[in-house]
């Protein structure tokens, strides 16, 4: 606590094929796999396999369907070949999902998330367990009838997965013709699965009517790849988080070469620009 300073002393990068991390607790495996994902891209010995247990729908991280469904498309996008699945959930406070990727391909292309497009469709993906079947079907019909009210398909996928433990979460995702947006919402003791819906709904709502391209999420998470593409790579985004902000300055540190911007407008929204250091030195 109050500590002042970093002291980030590398080891010797291991070139195994195989990781293997159990958190002990709900801790998040999705802000792993996302540490993970960019660097396994780059070891000589590609693909990478890693397996992670722990946390998969948890507050304060992105979700396991959210990395599936809005972030490694991004990825793949950049030249990346990933295969990804989490075959159980982790719900708080027991933890015990699992998640599962393979990462080789590393990242060549720059991406331009300024114009996202049209909408061409959304996609509802509700995660539970050990929960009764109309608590899936609760949220899926407490959303139905705002979302096709967008004039695109719809498409429900419903995902009952073994845990050690109770939970509900809900993605909105949708997909535009120059990108992808994800709205999370996790269920909670008390909480109706209606309230859940709303609450991935409202954030979804609040992301189209401002016309931007990326969530204030990914805004953040696209950082790091496109630290280590040497062409630049732009996006905008409804909200300029202190996440964001943040990680283009830890990036810096890293990668003295890589450059950036930041323009912040006065609604709180904004534009990135990042020009990566050459990965040849990763």
């Amino acid at each position: 606590m109050h500590s002042q300073r970093l002291l980030f002393v590398p080891s010797a990068l291991s070139y195994s094929k195989e990781f293997n991390f159990d958190v002990g607790t709900a801790g998040s495996t999705g802000l792993i796999a996302q540490t993970m994902l960019v660097p396994a891209l780059f070891l000589p010995n590609a693909p990478a396999k890693a397996a992670l247990r722990g946390g998969t729908h948890v507050p304060m991280a992105p979700t396991s369907d959210y990395i599936e469904r809005v972030y490694l498309p991004l990825l793949r996008r950049m030249g990346a070949e990933i295969e990804f699945s989490s075959p159980r959930a982790g719900f708080f406070p027991k933890g015990g999902g699992e998640i599962e990727f393979q990462a080789a391909g590393g990242l060549m292309s720059p991406i331009n998330l300024i114009e996202r497009g049209r909408l061409t469709g959304l996609k509802v993906v509700t995660t539970t367990s050990l929960l009764p079947e109309h608590v899936a079907e609760r949220g899926e019909t407490a959303l139905s009838k705002d979302l096709r009210g967008y004039g695109v398909p719809v498409d429900f996928e419903r995902r009952d997965l073994k845990s050690t433990g109770a939970g509900a979460a809900i993605l909105v995702v949708a997909e535009c013709e120059n990108g992808i947006a994800g709205f999370s919402s996790l269920g909670e003791r008390g909480k109706p699965m209606e309230g859940v819906a709303a609450a991935a709904l409202k954030a979804f709502q609040k992301w189209f009517a401002s016309g931007y391209a990326t969530d204030e999420h990914l805004a953040d998470q696209l950082v790091l790849p496109c630290a280590l593409i040497p062409q630049e790579s732009v996006w905008n985004t409804s909200e300029v988080t202190e996440h964001l902000r943040t990680v283009l300055f830890v990036a810096k540190q890293f990668l003295p070469r890589m450059k950036y911007e930041l323009s912040e407008n006065p609604d709180g929204s904004g534009t990135v620009r990042v020009t990566g250091e050459p990965n040849s030195n990763f």
